[in-house]
């Protein structure tokens, strides 16, 4: 899931090898799709209409229905005070806008539950 801007450039990526891209125009559409859809993933701009990213980011964490999903959040800005806020919001990983199609396919697919993996052990 994730917002129109950044779905152009992921569905052409991502439909060939087998993924489906929601988008959402605003923060509060967005909340709604995450808890209607269950992604595997969630892609999230900074800078959005209403809720910037941060605070969508920092409500998914907060909900017990959607805090497992990764976050990945895209900003054009280099500001490391940027990424440690994104950091406290809960972001799995922050890329930035300019990350090639197949670097941002690989850094999402690095923050993906596995397919057929064993459970972890927390002990």
């Amino acid at each position: 899931m994730m917002s129109p801007s950044s779905g152009r450039c992921s569905r052409r990526c991502w439909k060939p090898r087998g993924y489906r891209v929601f988008t959402a125009a605003s923060g509060e559409e967005g909340l709604d799709q995450a808890h209607r859809v269950k992604p595997a993933v969630i892609l999230l701009n900074v800078l959005m209409p209403r809720l910037d990213g941060f605070e969508v980011c920092a409500r998914l964490k907060r909900d017990p229905a959607t805090q497992p999903i990764p976050v990945v959040l895209l900003t054009a800005s280099e500001d490391p005070k940027l990424y440690a806020k994104a950091v406290q919001a809960g972001a799995t990983i922050v890329l930035p806008k300019t990350t090639p199609p197949e670097r941002l396919l690989h850094g999402i697919e690095l923050v993906l539950p596995r397919p057929n993996s064993p459970p972890q052990d927390l002990d």
